[in-house]
């Protein structure tokens, strides 16, 4: 009980520094100042192993982060559209930069998707068939792509139309 009484008393001193302007942060730069008040109030080993597998989850839902996705952009070398799946935007990104495939300043146009990578897989081959217009990303000249994300025998599992040559 003594952790569960003295969790009020940590929110609400955070909550003070706060509202005061006085700067509350961790001692440890990677525990986001929630994780690390809950610690330090008494939780215990096992509520702080709940909390250190638990918070990220509960964090990610509260923020919304959007780092899982599709994206699309423009080629530097072809001037066609790539389309790409990822839960890594920034470094993905960054990669396709440094690859010279993309210019860091141009657009890119994002599309959040949750559920894990075949949720993705599945969103960046509707964006490429839409683009073609249901044609194989290897036999079409409208995107840079040389690969479907979804081969035959997964298309015909998750029950996806085939594209055409």
């Amino acid at each position: 009980m003594k952790g569960l009484t003295a969790l009020p008393l940590a929110v609400r001193g955070a909550e003070s520094g706060l509202i005061y302007g006085a700067e509350q942060h961790s001692a440890n730069q990677e525990v986001p100042l929630w994780l690390d008040l809950a610690i330090n109030a008494g939780l215990g080993a096992a509520g702080s192993q709940l909390a250190h597998f638990v918070g990220p989850y509960i964090a990610e839902v509260i923020g919304g982060t959007d780092e899982e996705g599709v994206y699309e952009f423009i080629e530097k070398t072809t001037g066609l559209p790539r389309v790409g799946q990822t839960s890594r935007r920034l470094q993905r990104l960054a990669e396709h930069a440094a690859a010279g495939l993309r210019d860091p300043d141009a657009p890119v146009k994002w599309t959040p998707v949750r559920g894990g990578k075949l949720a993705r897989e599945i969103a960046e081959h509707r964006r490429i068939q839409k683009i073609t217009g249901g044609r194989k990303a290897s036999k079409s000249p409208a995107v840079a792509n040389q690969r479907d994300p979804i081969g035959p025998k997964r298309r015909r599992k998750l029950g996806l139309p085939e594209p055409h040559d």
